[in-house]
């Protein structure tokens, strides 16, 4: 009888089913937010798969919002078990977290666009 793992799932695809595990763990609590997730090759190992396919996990794991990468350095756990509500905004659900956030304006141009002043139904192209 075949032993079955997390990654013998039908259905999925493997990097899929790698992002489903490590969410798991990171929803869970074993990893925090902050913790480094293991070495691209640890993850090899221990899914016996190849390092694009842990590479295609982990991008799937950060566009669900759960980790960072860093070339060079690793992927960290950003998730830190509370939800964002997107009604309220990243900025202000860090500040009732209590996290300092800071919002800066870097720059600020008039741009001429007639066409979008055309699709958005208005008289002036400039925004």
């Amino acid at each position: 009888m075949a032993r079955r793992t997390a990654l013998s799932t039908p259905g999925t695809g493997k990097p899929e089913r790698i992002a489903t595990v490590l969410e798991h763990e990171i929803r869970s609590g074993v990893l925090g937010f902050g913790d480094r997730l293991q070495s691209e090759n640890e993850l090899v190992q221990r899914f016996s798969v190849s390092r694009n396919t842990i590479r295609k996990g982990l991008e799937e794991l950060s566009s669900r919002g759960l980790i960072t990468t860093k070339v060079g350095i690793g992927s960290f756990v950003t998730f830190d078990g509370m939800p964002v509500d997107d009604a309220v905004g990243w900025s202000r659900a860090l500040a009732n977290a209590g996290a300092n956030a800071d919002t800066r304006t870097l720059r600020l141009e008039v741009m001429q666009d007639a066409e979008l002043a055309a699709r958005l139904g208005v008289e002036s192209p400039f925004f």
